[in-house]
């Protein structure tokens, strides 16, 4: 039924237990997943996103340096759990600063069936400015959608 699955992935807890349930229904299915992390650019409201113990201000080449290490940890240690799991597993980092549109384009680049994320969660005026990238991607992805809460 399912060959390929993309996982997007952040630094959250919820993303990890999303690509949890993406190497489960892969093993079951004997597919493959792809996990896929979007860095934003850098931006004064992007710097929230590294999460750094550095308390002055970033320049961006520190903020890109910074983001893209935390990524790749992200990334390592869902490819991590998918070779524990016998799952094959292609990672892939991309920069953007609309992360719904880069997960709907690379799941269809990586020819997925499913795709598999978390929700964020946010409620109220949290979810009104700042949005949520799960419903845009609900929205403009013809795949199927696995939502994990």
């Amino acid at each position: 039924m399912y060959e390929r699955i993309l996982v997007p992935i952040d630094h959250s807890a919820r993303s990890q237990e999303a690509a949890r349930a993406a190497l489960e229904i892969a093993r079951r299915f004997k597919a493959s997943i792809v996990a896929l992390h979007v860095v934003a650019p850098y931006s004064p409201h992007s710097v929230g996103q590294i999460r750094s113990r550095i308390v002055r201000q970033v320049s961006a080449a520190e903020y890109d340096a910074l983001a893209v290490t935390k990524a790749n940890a992200a990334l390592e240690r869902v490819a991590a759990l998918a070779k524990t799991a016998r799952v094959a597993c292609e990672t892939r980092l991309v920069a953007n600063a609309d992360p719904a549109a880069v997960i709907v384009e690379q799941a269809r680049k990586a020819r997925a069936d499913l795709i598999v994320m978390a929700s964020s969660g946010r409620k109220g005026i949290e979810r009104l400015f700042l949005g949520s990238v799960t419903r845009e991607v609900l929205e403009k992805s013809p795949k199927q959608l696995l939502v994990c809460r």
